[in-house]
Order: C-alpha cells, then structure tokens, then sequence
C-alpha cells in the first residue's frame, strides 16, 4: 500500500502527461522506492530505484546474512 501519493505533471515525449507518483517502502530492504504511474493505464513508466537494483540489493544482502551466519 503506497504511503505516500500525489498527481505530477510530467513531459513524456513531446506530450505532457499526468503521473501518479507512488512512495512504497520495500519491505525486504527497508528503502523507499518511487514509481511514477500512467493513471490512466496503471502502466510504471519508471521506478526509482530501478526494479533491478531492489533485486540485487536484496541478493546481496541475503548473501551477506549467510556469510555472517557461517562465521559466527
């Protein structure tokens, strides 16, 4: 459930657009993750950080946790 929303008028192209932007808190890296949504479609048409980087993150840190566990 987003925390956080507002409408944004933002130029997509040529055309301005209005976008919802959304603030989420990912829950398993604890960051703030904003998505800016056609309203009209519901399409993301970016979130910020990228969807990728959240994945990563979120790898590592479990590989992280599991290199913690072993040495203690």
């Amino acid at each position: 459930m987003p925390k956080t929303e507002q409408v944004a008028d933002e130029p997509l192209g040529k055309t301005p657009a209005k976008l919802k932007v959304t603030l989420d808190i990912d829950e398993s890296t604890k960051r703030v993750i904003a998505s800016f949504i056609d309203p009209e479609t519901g399409e993301v048409k970016q979130q910020l950080p990228a969807e990728e980087l959240v994945n990563s993150a979120e790898k590592l840190h479990q590989l992280l946790d599991r290199i913690i566990d072993i040495e203690v």
